[in-house]
């Protein structure tokens, strides 16, 4: 009876530091998401920074002429997918600039046909001028991320 008891206790002792422990690792993995990662710096930039400055978030986001619902026809209708029998997603990234041209186009992260991206990059270089982002009411550069599927 006494050795009942015991193991009981020993085993009541055992759960309660082993749930003490797990809490703690779970309090410590606990990550806020409605606080930013990085502050963002109170900083005026000179005229000439502000000119070749690139944005990457903006208060007017850069859009194509008539938004994306018009982006996505233009790119399929141009879009010559015989040039890879591959299926898969192509990143493109490039710059609007403030006359809403476009530069510094390029594939990033994992490039599945080397061939699709150079006609992802193709097809954007087709496009019209966009309307350029805004950041305090005036034109800026901005970065922009579009991504094209190869099916």
């Amino acid at each position: 009876m006494k050795k009942h008891q015991l193991s009981l206790a020993f085993s009541f002792i055992t759960a309660t530091i082993c749930f003490s422990l797990i809490s703690s690792i779970v309090k410590a993995q606990v990550i806020r998401i409605d606080e930013p990662i990085t502050k963002p710096v109170d900083k005026k930039l000179s005229k000439k920074e502000a000119d070749t400055a690139v944005f990457t978030s903006v208060e007017e986001l850069p859009e194509f002429p008539g938004g994306y619902q018009k982006l996505l026809p233009f790119i399929n209708k141009n879009l010559n997918k015989s040039k890879t029998e591959k299926t898969g997603r192509i990143i493109i990234t490039f710059v609007v600039e403030k006359d809403g041209s476009l530069s510094d186009l390029r594939a990033i992260g994992r490039i599945f046909d080397q061939e699709a991206a150079n006609e992802a990059i193709r097809v954007l270089k087709l496009s019209p001028k966009w309307n350029p982002g805004k950041q305090n009411g005036k034109p800026v550069r901005v970065q922009y991320t579009v991504p094209i599927v190869f099916s």
